[in-house]
């Protein structure tokens, strides 16, 4: 029986829109990796990474932030 790859791809925007949810909205990070089904690790990560880069994870184009726009999508 082979190994299954169990990770999901998500967006760079998906990405920045979970780091904004946190930096500009000031959701609690542990909130906001629940309820995305994110590990609280994951999402530091990209926290820091946008920040080192410089990325304000701003300029929200599609409207206002909800759980169910900021969905990730799922690869077989």
């Amino acid at each position: 029986m082979g190994r299954e790859d169990k990770r999901r791809h998500v967006s760079r925007e998906f990405k920045r829109d979970a780091v904004q949810l946190v930096t500009e909205r000031g959701r609690p990070m542990g909130k906001v990796a629940r309820e995305l089904d994110l590990h609280p690790n994951l999402l530091h990560l990209w926290r820091r990474k946008f920040l080192a880069e410089g990325d304000k994870a701003g300029q929200h184009e599609r409207g206002p932030l909800n759980r169910d726009n900021l969905r990730p999508s799922y690869h077989s």
